[in-house]
């Protein structure tokens, strides 16, 4: 057996039975769990992990086994049932969520939940659309023209508040500057003209279910 005290619980010698790789609260306080990924790979680098408040999943832990899984789309799906973790009960919470969100606003329930769930050819057709900009080359190329556009954007908001500080007014931090930057990435790499990058974002809030009051078709409920 690979042994290791756990530095949070100095009685406990890390075993696989008792590692913990899934829950939040354990990442939250007890930081990365390289010591157990190190166990796994060591000793079970593929592992069905049991645990009472999880799903149990294959956990997969060294190169090798990881890139033949990305690379054999044909044998392991995207589309299944489960890709990512959850606690038991929170899918069920989940799902009932998404569905009636999704009946009343008229959503293809057979439709996936985001690309991550698709498999090809739909998933290379999806991907196409920006996998362009993450090459070195598009990164090298698009660095200079976002650092001037954050500087636009930052020298703006700057003479706003000046305005405002003089009136002993506010402005707003996250609309007036904090978005505009990833609202530009974002659609500029969808290839979208300026004019329609804040509806960007009225879209990302009203899929959390935060529209705001102008954005709502006439009798929609909040």
């Amino acid at each position: 057996m690979f042994r290791l005290i756990l530095p949070w619980n100095r009685s406990l010698t890390l075993s696989l039975d008792n590692l913990n790789i899934h829950h939040p609260k354990h990442y939250a306080e007890n930081g990365t769990p390289w010591a157990e990924w190190d166990l796994l790979r060591r000793d079970a680098p593929v592992h069905w992990y049991e645990r009472d408040d999880v799903e149990p999943f294959w956990a997969i832990t060294r190169y090798a086994d990881i890139k033949t899984v990305s690379d054999n789309p044909k044998i392991f799906i995207n589309g299944g049932p489960r890709l990512r973790l959850t606690l038991k009960g929170v899918p069920e919470l989940l799902r009932a969520g998404v569905d009636s969100f999704g009946q009343e606003h008229d959503w293809d329930p057979d439709e996936p939940p985001d690309m991550v769930f698709t498999d090809n050819p739909t998933h290379r057709a999806l991907r196409k659309r920006s996998s362009w900009a993450f090459t070195q080359a598009g990164m090298r190329n698009m660095r200079a023209h976002f650092a001037a556009l954050a500087d636009a954007f930052t020298n703006t908001f700057m003479q706003k508040l000046a305005i405002a500080t003089s009136n002993n007014r506010t402005c707003d931090f996250v609309s007036g500057l904090a978005c505009k930057l990833p609202l530009a990435a974002v659609g500029e790499i969808m290839g979208l003209a300026p004019d329609d990058w804040k509806q960007i974002l009225i879209w990302s809030n009203a899929l959390v279910g935060e529209i705001e009051a102008k954005h709502k078709r006439p009798g929609e409920s909040d």
